[in-house]
């Protein structure tokens, strides 16, 4: 059950953060705008989903905020090293592609 869950949190995050608006193409700011946007509405649909199915399945363990707040802090290392991987690959390919101007 615990897999169903997770799964649907997934497709909730990944449906979510495909949405791209047409802010977030127009600009550099606006890119990284909607990836922190993105990280903190999926957390929220992720780890919301399982807080609001936790009492229901509970099998012994526990989830505070503690853990939560923990999870979040991992998550917003993680996200940030591959925005930042991602913004790197976008700018040398720019730069790469872009014509020469003499």
């Amino acid at each position: 059950m615990w897999g169903l869950l997770m799964g649907i949190g997934t497709l909730l995050t990944v449906i979510w953060a495909s949405l791209r608006p047409a802010f977030s193409r127009t600009s550099w700011s606006g890119h990284f705008s909607w990836d922190i946007i993105s990280i903190v509405v999926g957390f929220v649909l992720y780890q919301g989903l399982i807080l609001l199915a936790y009492p229901l399945m509970a099998d012994g363990h526990t989830m505070s905020w503690d853990i939560v707040a923990s999870i979040f802090s991992k998550q917003v290392m993680w996200a940030g090293a591959i925005s930042l991987g991602h913004a790197a690959l976008l700018w040398r390919q720019m730069t790469w592609l872009s014509p020469t101007q003499s």
